[in-house]
């Protein structure tokens, strides 16, 4: 029922009807494909993880196979967004946003928001009225050249974090 081509559904590829019902606009979630623009229905989604091809960034797929070089590495890591998920519908994932969203209007609260887009949809929440996310490289543009191993006087912490993988 749909095409071979690559596909990657995230929550903002989900298309819902503007309902002022919850219940109505969730169960409305379906996505297109973006070759074909056919309807993608929710029902298709565990065939589609089923049938799917896991790619590492520098990869694309073309008639189900992968296009680009494999990475050699003895550590394995996957972003399965929410829309691809197991274990929720993306009618819950519609619902739990609307209810978030109406949340924010009603209260100016970001919790809901933050915690249906980091945890629901394994996406990064950019808060509301956030026009973009700093980037690597917007840091690096700003800094500036500093002797080693000292410390300017306006500093007044230093403070140094490590991300150890498995104790290693």
């Amino acid at each position: 029922p749909f095409c071979n081509d690559y596909f990657e559904c995230s929550f903002k590829d989900l298309i819902y009807n503007n309902s002022a019902d919850i219940t109505e606009a969730s169960e409305s979630a379906h996505t297109l494909c973006p070759a074909c623009r056919k309807k993608i229905e929710f029902d298709w989604r565990d065939r589609m993880n089923t049938d799917g091809l896991w790619l590492n960034p520098s990869q694309t797929a073309k008639e189900g196979k992968k296009i680009g070089p494999e990475w050699s590495s003895k550590n394995a890591s996957f972003w399965l967004k929410g829309p691809a998920a197991k274990f929720s519908t993306w009618a819950q994932l519609v619902s739990k946003y609307i209810e978030a969203r109406r949340d924010y209007e009603n209260t100016g609260s970001q919790e809901s928001l933050k915690t249906t887009i980091n945890t629901d949809q394994a996406e990064v929440f950019l808060p509301e009225g956030t026009e973009t996310i700093t980037t690597p490289e917007d840091l690096q543009s700003q800094a500036i050249d500093l002797p080693k191993r000292e410390v300017p006087l306006s500093v007044r912490f230093l403070l140094a974090q490590i991300d150890v993988q498995g104790g290693h």
